[in-house]
C-alpha cells in the first residue's frame, strides 16, 4: 500500500508552492490574501468536481484544458459579480483575479493526473489536503508580505514607526517568502506522513501477530 502510494503520487506540497508563484505579485495584503485564496480554492473543488463527473468521456489529456475553460468561465462570472456588487475593494481586484486561474489548473495537477487505484477516501483526502495548505499559506504569505511592506496587517498597525520596507513589493523577494513557507510546510508534511508510516507498519505487525496467534491455537487444536 505504502509503496504504491509513493509511485502514484507526487509532494502535494511542491504543487501548493508553485500554485502560490501565480499570486505573488497579487495577494500583497492579508484581505486580497483571504479573498484570492477563497476564491481559488472554491473554483478548484468546483472545476475538479465536475471534470470528474464526465471522467469517463474525458480523456486525461483534455483534463487541464477542460479545467482552465472551467477556471475561466467562473472568474469571468466573478468579475461580472464584482461589478455588480460595486465594491471598491472589490472593483480595485478585479485584474487580480485572472491569476488565479493558473493557481486552479496548478492545484488540480495531482487530483486530474496522478490519482491511483487506492480508495476514494485518499484521493480525495489527498486533494482536500493540498487546497487546504494553500489556503493556510496564501494567507500566512500575504500577512508576512504586509507586515514586511508596511508594518501592518489588516490594516492595523504592528510596527510603529515603521514606515516599511520596499523589497517586500519586489518579485524576487516574494519567491524567497514562498520557499521558505513551502520548506516549513514541507517538513510538517513529511512529519505527517512519517508518522502515518510508522503507524501503518505497526498495524501491519500487529496483523501479522494476530495470525501468528491464530495459527498456532489452530495447530494446537489440530493436535
Amino acid at each position: 500500500m505504502i509503496r504504491e502510494q509513493s509511485r502514484f503520487t507526487i509532494n502535494p506540497i511542491y504543487i501548493v508552492g508553485v500554485a502560490m508563484c501565480c499570486l505573488a505579485s497579487s495577494a500583497i495584503t492579508l484581505y486580497i490574501g483571504i479573498l484570492m485564496g477563497l476564491i481559488t480554492v472554491c473554483s478548484a473543488l468546483l472545476c475538479i468536481n465536475l471534470v470528474s463527473f464526465v471522467e469517463k468521456i474525458a480523456d486525461k489529456n483534455l483534463r487541464a484544458f477542460l479545467i482552465a475553460i472551467l477556471s475561466a468561465t467562473i472568474i469571468v462570472i466573478g468579475s461580472f459579480v464584482f461589478e455588480f456588487i460595486g465594491s471598491t475593494f472589490l472593483m480595485e481586484n478585479i485584474e487580480n483575479l485572472k491569476w488565479i486561474e493558473l493557481s486552479v489548473i496548478t492545484l488540480s495537477i495531482v487530483p486530474t493526473y496522478f490519482e491511483t487505484r487506492l480508495t476514494t477516501s485518499y484521493y480525495f483526502a489527498n486533494m482536500l489536503f493540498s487546497i487546504f495548505a494553500f489556503l493556510v499559506m496564501i494567507v500566512l504569505y500575504s500577512a508576512i508580505i504586509e507586515l514586511i511592506g508596511s508594518g501592518t496587517i489588516a490594516g492595523i498597525t504592528i510596527i510603529k514607526s515603521y514606515s516599511g520596507f520596499s523589497l517586500a513589493y519586489q518579485l524576487f523577494f516574494q519567491l524567497f517568502v514562498i520557499v521558505i513557507l513551502d520548506i516549513i510546510a514541507n517538513f510538517i508534511y513529511q512529519k505527517i506522513e512519517d508518522r502515518k508510516m510508522m503507524f501503518n507498519l505497526q498495524v501491519e505487525r500487529y496483523k501479522l501477530h494476530i495470525k501468528q496467534v491464530l495459527f498456532r491455537k489452530k495447530e494446537d487444536k489440530n493436535d
